[in-house]
């Protein structure tokens, strides 16, 4: 039988080359990341890696981990080379708010209603790059997103037991990495036509 340790080795992988495409890519001066979403996403994934290990998941984190790891990567790239910024504005501000009070609720609460606070804070931390998405999709980068799809799908395939604690957040990263994505496709096709 396959072990699935392999799978989730591999979701690490393809996360962090990933990270290495998008920092390619903010030299190149093709991608302005939004610093808040990916403030964001390097912190949730941690928060979200440290439940699911309590709730008794083992080797399926590895891809979870990892999707905190490669948004730290990036954005202490684009801090260093000055890319991308912070936006005081309204929606991003209101963005990170919910996501970080999810946050809190999530430190605090167990069982399901982590597992709800973790999918608000995600959610709301990737607005801010859907919003730019859509405005700039020539700012973002489809195969960065399609990977992280892709490893967050390694850790959906290593789960032993499923249910919703461990289930939910690979999930949940899955639906918005392809929302991008699809984004992304539509609007440079639309722009081009």
């Amino acid at each position: 039988m396959f072990n699935m340790q392999y799978l989730t080795i591999l979701g690490f992988i393809v996360q962090m080359v990933s990270a290495v495409i998008y920092c390619r890519a903010i030299i190149a001066g093709s991608v302005t990341p939004d610093r808040v979403s990916w403030l964001l996403w390097a912190t949730i994934p941690f928060v979200a890696a440290t439940i699911a290990l309590r709730d008794g998941a083992r080797w399926s984190v590895l891809p979870i981990f990892a999707a905190g790891l490669a948004p730290a990567i990036v954005l202490i790239f684009a801090i260093n080379r000055r890319s991308g910024a912070w936006h005081p504005a309204f929606f991003s501000m209101a963005c990170l708010c919910v996501s970080l009070i999810a946050l809190f609720v999530e430190l605090i609460g167990f069982g399901f209603i982590a597992t709800i606070a973790v999918l608000i804070a995600e959610f709301a931390a990737t607005l801010p790059t859907i919003r730019k998405s859509w405005r700039y999709p020539r700012t973002e980068s489809s195969l960065a997103y399609v990977l992280s799809a892709i490893s967050a799908s390694t850790a959906l395939l290593a789960i032993r037991v499923w249910n919703v604690q461990q289930a939910a957040f690979p999930m949940l990263v899955v639906i918005l990495m392809l929302v991008i994505v699809s984004i992304l496709i539509f609007r440079r096709k639309e722009s081009v036509e």
